[in-house]
């Protein structure tokens, strides 16, 4: 199985950050002939459902996507940002982005593109068993677990997913991947040393002290945040 004619990494990126960063560079060096969208939502939905509200307007973090993403884009031009999720009804449930991209993109064979904590979610958001029989998943993880985190190893956290979605997979050494036997599933791991970086440690600085630690967002970004004093406001 060749790569995946399109890679969405869909999410809120409020704000995007180192972390989100090399989760895209490893996907293009690992699949170099696939196209990548970056997706930012304009109306994110919550792992179990529910409507999940952001801190910054879509504009501003579809800014910031340019900003923290443009130089990786320079040098990878299969790498793009999609505001294609800013027309599609709300809220923005990846089921609902991939059928669009199935029947409007002119591509064939799809992937997701999630993190760790998206994986742990998984089976949580809407229509799993959906997604996995219309796109690929790979699954980008740390290889060493974030400073006081022990993080549960995501092999087994893939493989006990799709368990618990009634279905029995296998793995396979050559592609690295979860597959499952006379179905398309099929859950690609990436273990590699990333940013701990996250959205929800950098809000709470932002919002506090303003001080961040510098390798967890790219000055553009920062400079942006700072010079539209984002992040310094009550939150509605």
């Amino acid at each position: 199985m060749g790569d995946p004619d399109l890679i969405i990494y869909g999410g809120a990126f409020d704000p995007p950050h180192q972390g989100h960063i090399d989760c895209v560079r490893v996907a293009a060096e690992r699949f170099p002939t696939s196209q990548i969208w970056i997706v930012p939502a304009a109306q994110p939905a919550g792992a179990s459902g529910q409507h999940k509200s952001t801190t910054l307007s879509f504009e501003h973090r579809l800014r910031l996507c340019e900003l923290a993403f443009g130089p990786l884009m320079s040098s990878h031009p299969s790498i793009t940002i999609s505001t294609i999720e800013r027309d599609l009804p709300p809220p923005n449930f990846t089921i609902r982005t991939l059928t669009w991209a199935k029947a409007k993109s002119g591509y064939k064979t799809f992937a997701l593109l999630l993190g760790q904590d998206q994986l742990a979610a998984f089976d949580r958001w809407r229509a799993p068993e959906e997604i996995l029989q219309t796109s690929a998943i790979i699954a980008v993880s740390r290889k060493s677990p974030a400073p006081g985190k022990s993080d549960e190893d995501p092999r087994s956290v893939a493989s006990a997913l799709l368990k618990s979605l009634g279905q029995v997979p296998q793995w396979s050494e050559h592609d690295q991947s979860w597959l499952v036997p006379g179905t398309t599933i099929k859950i690609t791991m990436i273990e590699k040393e990333l940013s701990d970086a996250n959205s929800t440690a950098l809000r709470d600085q932002l919002e506090g002290s303003g001080n961040i630690r510098e390798d967890w967002l790219p000055e553009p970004v920062l400079e942006y945040i700072k010079s539209h004093k984002l992040f310094r406001e009550p939150r509605p």
